[in-house]
């Protein structure tokens, strides 16, 4: 996955790697320090912001809502804003694929709309999208084993 050059980061991966997830850290900070050393761009949109924030907010965490900020200057991450060219795009993404939430919808149509080659995800519902583009945490282990 290294030949890709833009990875549009799913909430579940930056969970993982700030929270030192002990089944997913070790591999996804191996995985992000080889990306960011070929100079991968990386996003996210404004919804892995609300779905992060809302533990750390609910458990007055202030060292974690800091983090996050911080991995997103620190990796450069560029944030996809929601408009609604998007929700028009995430809207049709439900209605095709059966099953698929309204804040992954989103997720995937701000993916389309960077143009990232790769989004990195543990949601193994979202592989139905487009399985050459969707890669999950999960296959990384099996690679780095």
């Amino acid at each position: 996955m290294t030949d890709s050059k833009l990875v549009f980061l799913d909430t579940s991966p930056i969970i993982y790697f700030l929270e030192r997830n002990t089944r997913y850290y070790e591999c996804l900070s191996k995985y992000l320090k080889k990306l960011d050393s070929y100079g991968v761009i990386f996003y996210t949109s404004v919804v892995s912001i609300e779905e992060y924030l809302v533990t750390p907010l609910k458990n007055d965490d202030s060292n974690l809502v800091r983090a996050f900020y911080e991995f997103l200057e620190i990796m450069d991450i560029n944030v996809i804003h929601i408009d609604e060219m998007i929700a028009d795009d995430a809207a049709h993404v439900r209605a095709k694929y059966g099953g698929i939430k309204g804040m992954d919808a989103l997720q995937l149509a701000a993916f389309e709309a960077s143009h990232a080659e790769v989004f990195l995800t543990n949601d193994k519902q979202l592989v139905q999208y487009s399985p050459s583009k969707v890669k999950l945490v999960d296959d990384l282990m099996s690679a780095d084993e």
